[in-house]
C-alpha cells in the first residue's frame, strides 16, 4: 500500500486563499451532526507540555483518521502536529501530513469565522494578544474575507511581534493598526478581543467594565478569561463535550454551538448589546477536512509528493 507524505512546505506553496480557509471551516461545521467526534485525548506530562490524540470520521466526504499534536517548550515550533488520513470505506491509509501549517490555518479561519458570524455588524475596532502563527493566520482569514472594511486593529506589544504585523500588512489601506502596552488597554473600547497565546498565568484583564457592551471575545486557546465566564450573556462554543471539564461551565448564562448557528437552528447574536465569548477549543473534523481538501488538490494538480510503501500482511493467519 503506497501511503503520500506531504510535507508542511507542500501545503504552504499550494497557496489556498485564506478566505477559502474559512469557506471550509463553514463547511465542515455544516457537516458535523453527521461526523463522529469523540472528545479528544489529552496526555500532559508537565505544565504546558502535553500530548493530544484527535480522532473523527466525517461521512460526508469518506474520511477517517487522526491528529496528533504535541507542545514541547524547549522546540522550536512548540507546537507541532502530525494527520492521518484514511479512507473511510476501505480503512486504508492515504497519507501522513504535516499538521502543523493545517492546525494554524484552520484555528485563524475559526476564529476569523466566529468574528464574522458573532460581532456586531460594524465592528471597527479589534484587539489582539498573541502574534504567532494561528494570530496571524487569524489575520489573514479576517482581512481575506471583509473586503474593503475600515479596521483599526490593536497590538499587544510583544518582542518584535507587533512591529512585525504592521510591516506585514502594510498595503492594506483599510486597515490602521496601533502598538499598545498592556492588556488593558487591548480589551478597552475593543468590538472584538482576540488572544492567541498558548499560555497564560492568570487572568489576562480582571477589570471586568473594561469589556464594552456588545464585545465579542474569542480567546484562541481558552486561556486567561475566565472571570469572563460570569458575566459574558452568550458563549459560543465549537462542541459542547469538550469545554464540559472547564471550570465555570455550569454557571454559562446560555451556551450554544456555532453548527446551530450556521444552520439556523438557534440564533448566534441577538442584539448590539450582548457580550459574547467564542471558545473554539480545536475541532479535528476540520484539520480533516482541511486535509482531504489538499490532498484532493495535490492529486487533482498532480503534485509531487514522496511515497512509502507499506507492506501489509496478506493472508489472515500468518502466525
Amino acid at each position: 500500500m503506497n501511503v503520500k507524505l506531504v510535507q508542511f512546505q507542500t501545503l504552504q506553496n499550494i497557496g489556498v486563499k485564506p478566505s477559502v480557509h474559512v469557506d471550509w471551516v463553514r463547511e465542515s461545521f455544516l457537516g458535523k451532526k453527521e461526523a463522529l467526534l469523540p472528545k479528544k485525548m489529552s496526555l500532559t506530562i508537565r505544565d504546558s507540555v502535553f500530548f493530544n490524540y484527535m480522532p473523527s470520521i466525517l461521512p460526508a466526504i469518506n474520511t477517517t483518521g487522526l491528529k496528533v499534536v504535541t507542545r514541547i517548550p524547549d522546540r522550536n515550533p512548540a507546537l507541532q502536529a502530525q494527520i492521518f488520513i484514511y479512507d473511510e470505506p476501505t480503512g486504508d491509509l492515504k497519507a501522513i501530513m504535516d499538521g502543523t501549517y493545517i492546525t494554524a490555518m484552520r484555528t485563524g479561519a475559526v476564529a476569523a469565522l466566529s468574528t464574522l458570524e458573532l460581532a456586531v455588524q460594524d465592528f471597527s475596532e479589534i484587539g489582539m494578544i498573541g502574534l504567532g502563527n494561528c494570530g496571524r493566520a487569524f489575520l489573514n482569514c479576517l482581512f481575506d474575507s471583509i473586503g474593503d472594511k475600515n479596521l483599526l486593529v490593536k497590538l499587544y506589544r510583544y518582542k518584535t511581534y507587533a512591529d512585525e504585523i504592521v510591516d506585514k500588512y502594510a498595503d492594506y489601506r483599510n486597515i490602521t493598526f496601533e502598538i499598545v502596552d498592556s492588556h488593558k488597554e487591548v480589551v478597552s473600547g475593543s468590538d472584538v478581543i482576540v488572544s492567541a497565546v498558548t499560555y497564560a498565568d492568570g487572568l489576562i484583564c480582571d477589570d471586568d467594565k473594561l469589556y464594552k457592551k456588545g464585545c465579542l471575545l474569542v480567546p484562541i486557546h481558552t486561556r486567561g478569561f475566565q472571570n469572563c465566564d460570569l458575566f459574558f450573556d452568550k458563549v459560543i462554543v465549537d462542541d459542547i463535550d469538550h469545554i464540559r471539564p472547564f471550570k465555570n461551565f455550569d454557571q454559562f448564562r446560555d451556551m450554544y454551538e456555532i453548527s446551530d448557528v450556521l444552520d439556523g437552528t438557534c440564533f448566534g447574536r441577538e442584539n448590539d448589546e450582548e457580550r459574547i465569548i467564542a471558545y473554539d477549543v480545536g475541532l479535528s473534523i476540520h484539520d480533516l477536512f482541511f486535509a482531504r481538501k489538499y490532498l484532493d488538490i495535490i492529486d487533482a494538480e498532480k503534485l509531487e509528493t514522496e511515497t512509502v510503501c507499506i507492506n501489509i500482511p496478506q493472508h489472515k493467519i500468518w502466525v
